[in-house]
């Protein structure tokens, strides 16, 4: 039903990913994937009364949403840096540093 909610609304994505406890990398996703659609997601909950709706339409509930995907995102990114065949940490913690 989610899906064909965001595809009527012309969405860029139309699919949640669901975590699976094999990939934990999957969480800094998810939470990415519902950051993006979270107008969809407050729509789609509030049409079917669902009482998280209103989590949706906060803006702090939002902000720290954002918040903690940005954060996995990076952490995401330095476990994958991490499991390069040959991998420094000093290299890899300069390489992810935000260049100025």
């Amino acid at each position: 039903m989610f899906k064909l909610f965001c595809e009527e609304m012309g969405s860029e994505h139309v699919v949640l990913f669901f975590h699976t406890e094999v990939r934990w990398l999957s969480r800094g996703k998810i939470l990415t994937r519902i950051a993006e659609l979270h107008v969809e997601i407050a729509l789609f909950l509030r049409e079917h009364q669902n009482k998280f709706a209103e989590s949706f339409e906060d803006d702090v509930f939002i902000l720290s949403l954002s918040y903690l995907a940005d954060i996995f995102s990076h952490l995401n990114n330095l476990n994958l840096t991490l499991q390069e065949r040959v991998s420094i940490v000093f290299f890899v913690l300069r390489r992810l540093k935000p260049s100025r």
